[in-house]
């Protein structure tokens, strides 16, 4: 998963690159909040909110992935 791992390190400004438990419970919770009704852009704003603890602490110069491409590399598990 270490793709994906970098992926959301930078779309999310995280200090460090997130663990695969963290990746696995942030994906859980995007699709709890899709199945909610949330967009996939605020489910996974949200997810990380919940997940990763150092939300928004750093700022990349990098384009980020969309939350479609996100769960793609995830395999839509």
């Amino acid at each position: 998963m270490q793709n994906i791992n970098h992926s959301l390190m930078i779309k999310y400004g995280l200090a460090n690159t997130p663990n695969d438990f963290e990746v696995e419970r942030w994906h859980e919770l995007v699709i709890k909040f899709i199945n909610e009704g949330l967009s996939a852009e605020e489910a996974g704003g949200r997810a990380a909110q919940q997940t990763f603890t150092s939300f928004n602490s750093s700022v990349y110069e990098s384009a980020s992935d969309t939350i479609a491409v996100l769960l793609s590399k995830l395999g839509n598990k």
